[in-house]
């Protein structure tokens, strides 16, 4: 009785067989690849919904902008300084501020600070020019990158009322290619 206890328990003793490991390495291998690759997915699908959000979030915003600045605006001139206004330049008169926020008078007319908005190597840029008794900040930014077109339609053609602007945008993300569209119409309310 005893040598049957002692046969039995060198049989449990004995390890794993070379083919029971191999196996056992090539399960492990498999489900790590499979759970990697769930990981990576994962990460690629965050990072392409993250950037999504933020591209909406900066043409929005600069659409917003765009309609803020076109109704403070008094008018959309066809020519300033070395810019002329066409359908991917916006080119507007906003009427120059003081210190109180006040609209700055010569005599009885208003007087003018320019803001532009215009297409260049892919951005939007945006240029202030501001009068030097206003107290307006001169700028020349670039306001949003990845720009594909901008577009500015102006009605009437000429003594212009109503502006509308078409932005777009792209950019990949992770072999996405991510497109945007962003429209505004405005109206010119400080129009004298």
């Amino acid at each position: 009785m005893n040598l049957k206890f002692e046969i039995r328990n060198s049989k449990l003793r004995r390890g794993f067989t070379l083919i029971e490991l191999i196996i056992s390495i090539v399960l492990i291998s498999i489900i790590t690849s499979a759970v990697m690759t769930l990981f990576l997915v994962g990460v690629k699908n965050y990072q392409r919904e993250s950037q999504r959000n933020f591209m909406q979030q900066e043409i929005n915003f600069t659409a917003d902008d765009l309609g803020s600045q076109i109704k403070q605006a008094a008018e959309a001139p066809e020519i300033y300084d070395t810019f002329t206004r066409d359908s991917q330049t916006l080119i507007l008169a906003l009427p120059a501020i003081d210190n109180n926020q006040k609209y700055i008078y010569s005599g009885s007319s208003l007087i003018y600070d320019y803001i532009i908005f215009y297409l260049e190597d892919g951005a939007l840029k945006k240029t202030v020019i501001p009068n030097a008794q206003s107290t307006r900040l001169a700028k020349d930014d670039s306001v949003l990158e990845d720009v594909s077109n901008f577009n500015c339609n102006y009605s009437p053609s000429t003594d212009t009322e109503l502006i509308t602007c078409v932005l777009e945008t792209s950019q990949t993300v992770s072999k996405t290619n991510l497109n945007f569209t962003a429209t505004k119409t405005a109206r010119l309310r400080n129009k004298q």
